[in-house]
C-alpha cells in the first residue's frame, strides 16, 4: 500500500518538476514558479512521511528546498528564453503552462491562494503562452534578415504581429509590441525593445543613418566595400593609362 502511494506521489512530483522548469524559463516574475515549487515541496514532504529513509525522497526534499531559495532571485536576463525552433516545441511548452494553470486552480480551490493571486498568476502564464509563438516568429525573421532574405523575414514579422493583434491580453506591452513590429516590418527598426524581448541572440545589427535615409548596417558595410573596391579599380586603371 505504501509503495503504491509513493509511486503515485513520485509520478506527480516528477510531472510537476517539468512544469516548474518550463514556467521558470518562460514566465518573467518568479512568484508563479515559487508557488509551484512550494507545491512540489509539499509533495516531497508527503513522500518523506511515507518513506523517511528513501534516497530519492531525501534528494527531492533537499533539491526543492534549495530551488525555493534560488527562486528569491528575480533575475530575468539569462533565465527567460521563449524562442522555440518548431511548432511542436512551442506546443509542448504551452502544454506545460496549461498544466501550471491547472495546478494553480486546484490550489485555489483548497484556499492556498486568493482569487487575486490566481488571476495575477494566470495573466503571467497567458503572456508567456502568447510570447512563445510570437517571439519564435520574430527570431525566425531575424535569422532570415541575417541571410539577406527580406521577404521571408517580413512574413515572419507579420505572423508575429497577427498573433499579438489577435490577443486580448491586458499587458500594456502588447500595444507597444504591435507598434514596434510595424516599425520592424517597415524597416524603421531592427529588433524589439529589450523590455519586451530579452532574448537578443538573434538580433540583427542596429540601423544606421546614411544621408537622408536609414539603411541596414550590413547593407551599409557592403556598400562601403563596393565603393572602396571601385575606387581601387579606378586608381589601378589610371596607373595603367599612358
Amino acid at each position: 500500500m505504501i509503495k503504491s502511494q509513493l509511486r503515485v506521489l513520485k509520478s506527480q512530483y516528477e510531472e510537476l518538476q517539468q512544469v516548474i522548469a518550463a514556467v521558470d524559463q518562460t514566465v518573467e516574475p518568479r512568484a508563479v514558479t515559487r508557488f509551484l515549487n512550494q507545491a512540489g515541496l509539499d509533495l516531497a514532504k508527503s513522500m518523506q512521511e511515507l518513506a523517511p529513509e528513501d534516497g530519492y525522497v531525501l534528494a527531492a526534499v533537499a533539491n526543492t528546498e534549495e530551488l525555493q531559495r534560488e527562486l528569491q532571485n528575480e533575475v530575468i536576463e539569462g533565465r527567460v528564453y521563449r524562442i522555440r525552433e518548431s511548432d511542436s516545441q512551442i506546443a509542448l511548452t504551452q502544454s506545460q503552462l496549461d498544466k501550471a494553470a491547472t495546478v494553480l486552480t486546484q490550489q485555489h480551490s483548497t484556499g492556498a491562494i486568493s482569487p487575486e493571486e490566481l488571476n495575477t498568476y494566470k495573466r503571467h502564464l497567458m503572456w508567456a503562452h502568447l510570447m512563445l509563438p510570437t517571439l519564435s516568429y520574430v527570431a525566425q525573421g531575424h535569422q532570415a534578415i541575417s541571410r539577406s532574405e527580406y521577404l521571408p523575414a517580413k512574413a515572419f514579422y507579420q505572423k508575429a504581429k497577427v498573433a499579438v493583434n489577435n490577443s486580448n491580453h491586458p499587458d500594456p506591452r502588447r500595444a507597444q509590441m504591435v507598434t514596434e513590429l510595424t516599425e520592424i516590418i517597415e524597416r524603421q527598426r531592427r529588433s524589439l525593445s529589450k523590455e519586451i524581448m530579452v532574448e537578443t541572440n538573434f538580433n540583427p545589427p542596429p540601423l544606421v543613418e546614411s544621408g537622408n535615409t536609414v539603411d541596414d548596417q550590413t547593407e551599409g558595410t557592403q556598400s562601403s566595400s563596393k565603393s572602396a573596391s571601385n575606387k581601387k579599380k579606378k586608381e589601378s586603371a589610371s596607373k595603367k593609362a599612358p
